[in-house]
């Protein structure tokens, strides 16, 4: 009882002190987290190891799972990587940054017009609002 009336009586005060105490003892708190981070090092090390080949697997999994469905795609995109260079700018607005490739039809692969990211985005986005109209009529 007496820590909060301590606290809503003058809060600025136990901020401050909150604060000093914090400063008084920063190397106390440093040594002690290093020490830890030594003696568990290895936990550590493990855990990250196996979250990333789990991430890793699962990534390969989806990429693989996609490039079957998708085949048209990733052999237009390769085409394109490989044989078409980047426009110096945007089609769209002029930007001379983040720029990537567009196809607006897969089955002609080297026919990709040069955008940046945020005209590329908004492109998908219409297109993708325009095919869902037309499956509603």
């Amino acid at each position: 009882m007496l820590y909060k009336n301590y606290l809503s009586a003058d809060r600025e005060k136990y901020n401050a002190d909150a604060r000093a105490y914090y400063k008084l003892h920063q190397n106390e708190r440093i040594k002690s987290l290093r020490a830890y981070r030594l003696s568990h090092h290895r936990e550590r090390y493990e855990d990250n190891k196996l979250a990333y080949l789990r991430h890793h697997r699962e990534h390969l999994d989806y990429a693989r799972t996609y490039s079957l469905a998708h085949p048209e795609k990733i052999k237009a995109k390769s085409l394109a990587r490989y044989h078409i260079p980047l426009e110096n700018t945007c089609r769209v607005c002029g930007s001379s940054t983040d720029l990537q490739r567009h196809h607006f039809d897969y089955s002609k692969p080297l026919e990709v017009v040069t955008m940046c990211r945020t005209c590329h985005e908004k492109t998908h986005r219409q297109m993708k609002n325009a095919g869902s109209v037309g499956e509603e009529k």
